[in-house]
């Protein structure tokens, strides 16, 4: 990912990722916190994901390459 101008991404990921701060709290980054997301439910017995939150600090003008965890 490129990041443009800098700061807080919050990422939500269905698989952990390698190397990254878990979220916690409100996002700090003021154009992603009003975004509030409703949790997934269950239909049909199907089973809901485990969702991974992370915070990963931009700065301006660098590419950043998410690689998944273990």
């Amino acid at each position: 990912m490129y990041s443009s101008i800098g700061g807080v991404l919050r990422i939500r990921s269905a698989v952990p990722l390698k190397g990254l701060k878990k979220a916690s709290g409100p996002c700090p980054n003021a154009l992603y916190a009003p975004a509030q997301v409703k949790s997934l439910a269950s239909s049909d017995g199907l089973a809901v994901p485990q969702l991974y939150e992370y915070d990963v600090e931009t700065s301006p003008g660098k590419t950043y390459v998410l690689y998944p965890g273990n």
